[in-house]
């Protein structure tokens, strides 16, 4: 029987993804606790207001496009991208490119 080691982080910066990146290649269980804030809490309350739609987002490096469509308002969905980014989560095809790739990304969607 093998002992899985597991390592917890609490908050996420651009820091604590790379480590996350090294200790994945240690093949070391990475983990983030999830700290339900305010912020998450108004972000569900103005999706209600705004109606979903299609997004369309593009890799400046690679110039690849990322389309998807969405019940969520757009802002709320490109958030949920940029979190997945954040915890080294590829549930996004979006967000696995930039992982995979070690690509930059903007934390805030422009038009």
């Amino acid at each position: 029987m093998s002992h899985v080691q597991k390592v917890i982080f609490t908050h996420i910066n651009a820091l604590i993804r790379r480590v996350t990146n090294l200790l994945k290649q240690a093949n070391l269980k990475v983990a983030f606790c999830v700290i339900n804030t305010i912020q998450q809490q108004l972000i569900v309350k103005q999706a209600c207001k705004d109606p979903g739609g299609i997004q369309k987002l593009k890799c400046n490096k690679s110039n690849g496009v990322y389309v998807g469509q969405s019940g969520w308002a757009i802002n709320v969905r490109y958030e949920e991208h940029i979190q997945y980014i954040r915890t080294n989560n590829s549930t996004s095809a979006y967000a696995k490119h930039i992982l995979e790739n070690k690509h930059e990304y903007r934390t805030k969607k422009t038009h």
